[in-house]
């Protein structure tokens, strides 16, 4: 039957029996779509079209579709319901489609035998409002009879703002309706059932979320607000409805999702084989590596034997080109005249000619890895030494195990304060690092005083000295790097402070000797440099001497105004050196980004 918005329409009360069979109620003019958002009114209403009052009431085989204000009302009355249908009962809330208004029942008992369709016919929502009711179906009471809200736990999304103290969280489901809905956060432990673990109840509405849907709803929470929980474990959000009744959980401080139940026994079912996996590969790498390290050292011997005889054979096959008098001399910087240097043998008829001399008889020149060179130690001036003798070559290719480290870095500095003085322009200011610092056999320090000038007749060497350049970048600066993929090193003189950048390259040259790796060894040159300009610091932990380890972290500083002079790294390597050293235990160094850094 149909009938105008008009309520309550049959009041059955004080005894009177109520019986209604095989009828149906519609209503003929529902109201207008409604963004009342208040739970009072979204939960409860005020009159329905059937009022049952202290009494009994029986409806078999009758369909209440579209009553918008509500269907029955029953209060201290026992109602029975056989093959009934609740459909669209709805208030029309455009925020909350999927409200009902079916039955609201208050210190009474509902009895259902069998839903012919509509709402509770094939899912567990029966949209039943009951206070202090039993609702029961089919023999079986109803822990919910209202609706059934759902967590999708994989989309739900908590992330802590360590500046404000508070949970950002975003909780995506089904079913989300302010009735009696709650926020449960509770400490997780597999080894527990989640009843057990202690728990904090919050009423969401007073949360004051900032978006609440069915669908979606976010909300802030305060860290201070579950810090009576405990901060080792990891605390998990879940909703609870009905009073008691819970959804799946997420993480709220973790990054683990999904159902507790399963995370326990997944847990205990995958630790143990990842560990066995773990040793596995660890005693696979360890053996890769020391077969590979025996492999390296081996070649590197047989390498430099095979380099040293191949020089010493070229040279005697040019001498033996000449007459007998004819000698071969390295050239080194001995003209003022930078642009003249260079790293060849000058073959010559007279031996007390001065290979400065722009000419010279029966004259010819082959290459020799020869460069000029400046001692860190005394007061000499140029000096001809071997360019294959570097640092890079006694840590990484001869892996030598016995260098004064400490003494070698506090050479490496007295050489570049005499450069300082010296060469203030020379090229090692902007592009210092291992390939730049000389050793001769008695570990004495000489610093390169320019790269060596490649042959214009020789494709190869310059690409091999462009090769070299390239590699120089690994030891830059962050404020060398001006974007990605462009060099410092070629911007105009004066655009960065090059003593700055100069302590900064020596500070990856310490770490480097103290660590026996190279910075960021696994890259290419290039992403080496973008890692640093991006505030990717090699990792100090650990070491011998943690005086020498903070002073390379200060090198090492970002800003260029945080890093030490090289007179303040001199006097502190010089106090070092007089101290012995206590040693701990070392762990593996590991790349770390500077905080507050962006690439």
């Amino acid at each position: 039957m149909g009938y105008p918005v008009v309520s309550p329409l049959i009041t059955a009360k004080d005894g009177s029996e109520l019986t209604i069979r095989n009828s149906a109620f519609s209503s003929i003019s529902p109201p207008a779509a409604s963004n009342q958002a208040d739970s009072s009114d979204l939960c409860g209403w005020e009159t329905s079209l059937v009022e049952i009052t202290n009494t009994t009431a029986d409806f078999h085989v009758t369909e209440f579709t579209s009553v918008s204000h509500g269907a029955l009302s029953v209060s201290d009355s026992v109602l029975n319901m056989t093959g009934c249908i609740f459909n669209l009962n709805s208030p029309s809330n455009v925020e909350w489609p999927s409200l009902r208004r079916n039955v609201k029942c208050s210190n009474g008992t509902v009895l259902i035998n069998g839903i012919g369709g509509g709402d509770g016919h094939s899912t567990s929502h029966h949209w039943i409002v009951a206070d202090g009711c039993t609702v029961t179906k089919d023999g079986e009471i109803l822990a919910a009879p209202l609706f059934v809200p759902t967590l999708v736990a994989n989309e739900s999304t908590s992330k802590l703002d360590k500046k404000l103290k508070q949970y950002l969280v975003n909780v995506v489901g089904t079913m989300m309706i302010p009735c009696g809905l709650k926020l449960e956060v509770f400490e997780h432990n597999p080894s527990k059932s989640n009843t057990e673990a202690p728990s904090l109840n919050f009423t969401i509405s007073a949360l004051n979320p900032s978006k609440w849907t069915e669908k979606e709803l976010s909300f802030v929470l305060p860290q201070e607000s579950v810090s009576s929980l405990s901060s080792k474990a990891e605390l998990r959000c879940r909703l609870v409805f009905a009073d008691s009744q819970t959804t799946d959980s997420f993480s709220l401080t973790g990054s683990s999702k999904g159902n507790m139940a399963q995370a326990g026994v997944i847990v205990s079912i995958v630790v143990p084989v990842v560990v066995v996996v773990i040793v596995a590969l660890l005693l696979f790498i360890i053996i890769a590596v020391v077969c590979r390290r025996r492999k390296t050292k081996k070649e590197a011997k047989q390498a430099s034997h095979e380099l040293d005889t191949a020089y010493e054979a070229e040279i005697q096959v040019k001498n033996e080109l000449f007459e007998p008098e004819v000698t071969i001399k390295p050239i080194f910087g001995a003209s003022k005249d930078h642009s003249k240097q260079s790293s060849l043998l000058m073959v010559s008829d007279d031996d007390e000619h001065d290979p400065t001399s722009q000419k010279v008889g029966a004259t010819c020149f082959v290459p020799i890895p020869y460069v000029s060179a400046i001692g860190c130690e005394g007061e000499n001036g140029e000096v001809s030494v071997d360019s294959r003798n570097t640092l890079y070559r006694r840590l990484h290719v001869e892996k030598q195990k016995d260098l004064s480290k400490r003494t070698i870095g506090l050479q490496i500095v007295k050489g570049l304060e005499r450069m300082a003085r010296e060469r203030p322009s020379c090229e090692i200011f902007s592009r210092l690092s291992p390939h730049w610092i000389i050793m001769n056999l008695t570990d004495n320090i000489f610093l390169r005083i320019e790269s060596q000038l490649p042959q214009p007749s020789k494709e190869g060497q310059t690409k091999a000295s462009e090769s070299r350049n390239n590699e120089d970048r690994r030891w830059n600066a962050p404020e060398q790097e001006t974007k990605e993929g462009e060099n410092e090193n070629t911007k105009e003189a004066g655009s960065f402070d090059e003593m700055k950048a100069t302590v900064f390259r020596l500070g990856l040259v310490l770490w480097e000797m103290e660590t026996e790796q190279v910075p960021f060894g696994e890259l290419d040159a290039v992403n080496a440099s973008r890692q640093i300009k991006a505030g990717v610091m090699p990792l100090i932990h650990n070491w011998e001497d943690e005086a020498l380890a903070e002073l390379v972290r200060e090198c090492l500083s970002y800003s260029p105004d945080e890093r030490p002079t090289l007179a303040d790294v001199e006097s502190r390597l010089s106090l070092l050196n007089s101290k012995t050293i206590i040693p701990v235990p070392l762990q593996q160094n590991e790349a770390v980004v500077v905080s507050g850094v962006t690439a």
